[in-house]
């Protein structure tokens, strides 16, 4: 299910058969604990309620209260700032992060962990930052830079680690991966079996290789986004382009009269280039006859 469909789902009063609240993930969801244990709930922090006593694994009792009310005044500035599923707020990384911020202790990890969860579940940006300012103005403090920065690091860090899974494509780069090569690859070579060609005469990889002498992996990456644009460019069509270490990406193209002419208008843009991207290598890699061997000159490239 879609997160953000999942968080309006999960918004509001549960209205199905009270045995699927059982497969319910946490009470941050619900807002109570298993289903027939009534000792065990939970009130939705932000709603009306407060809870009494010690909040929080790392705080005593002198602390317990303070830390109650300001979990329940970070709730109520959280929603009032226009928190869209006010139901599904409580995560078990609030109080830990109240907790650090009433004692002085070091709120960074906490907001990391709430802003990588607060990324899976759809919250959007605008609401996400609102709830670390609403959390500090909640305590009367200003907002800390280094707070801020933890929490939408962790934010960013899963937002685009979701967005890697839903597809084939590097977010970043533009470029396919190398399980997507692969598998256009075993494309090749079927459409070529059933056609009774040899995919050595058909197609072909065009490599690209950056500098990678102890360059960091943001470097690289920007390399890898000027090599992509030069791949584009040049192969317009229908041609997967990938990937397949931080320092080399790969074109998979037809063979015909017209490659070696787009390898030179490749190589041209890529000197175009070398001021931002430094010296580059570029060739036309021949493809093997048969599909397993095909698998064994990608894993070789990917080295």
């Amino acid at each position: 299910m879609n997160p953000a469909a999942a968080r309006l789902l999960h918004s509001g009063p549960h209205q199905g058969d009270p045995e699927d609240m059982t497969q319910a993930s946490g009470p941050g969801i619900w807002g109570c604990g298993p289903i027939g244990d009534v000792k065990e709930e939970r009130p939705v922090l932000g709603l009306g309620h407060r809870r009494s006593g010690s909040v929080g694994g790392d705080t005593d009792g002198s602390h317990g209260d303070e830390l109650a009310d300001l979990v329940s005044t970070w709730s109520d500035a959280v929603i009032s700032a226009g928190w869209i599923c006010p139901g599904d707020w409580w995560h078990p990384s609030v109080e830990a992060a109240a907790a650090a911020v009433l004692t002085g202790g070091d709120p960074r990890p906490a907001l990391a962990r709430l802003g990588g969860a607060r990324a899976q579940a759809g919250v959007g940006m605008g609401e996400a930052l609102d709830e670390v300012d609403s959390l500090y103005r909640a305590s009367g403090r200003d907002t800390p830079y280094d707070a801020v920065r933890s929490y939408v690091e962790a934010y960013s860090d899963a937002l685009l680690g979701s967005l890697t899974l839903d597809s084939c494509e590097d977010p970043l780069t533009g470029l396919t991966t190398a399980e997507y090569l692969r598998t256009r690859l075993a494309e090749e070579y079927r459409e070529a079996a059933r056609d009774g060609v040899s995919v050595a005469d058909t197609a072909a990889l065009v490599v690209v290789d950056t500098p990678s002498d102890g360059r960091g992996r943001l470097v690289a990456a920007m390399g890898l986004i000027e090599v992509s644009d030069a791949l584009r460019t040049t192969f317009s069509g229908g041609e997967t382009c990938a990937g397949i270490t931080p320092w080399r990406a790969v074109a998979l193209v037809r063979r015909g009269p017209r490659l070696a002419r787009s390898v030179l208008l490749l190589q041209e843009l890529l000197r175009e280039r070398e001021p931002r991207l430094g010296r580059t290598r570029s060739w036309i890699e021949g493809l093997p006859p048969h599909e397993c061997a095909a698998a064994d000159l990608v894993a070789e490239l990917a080295r």
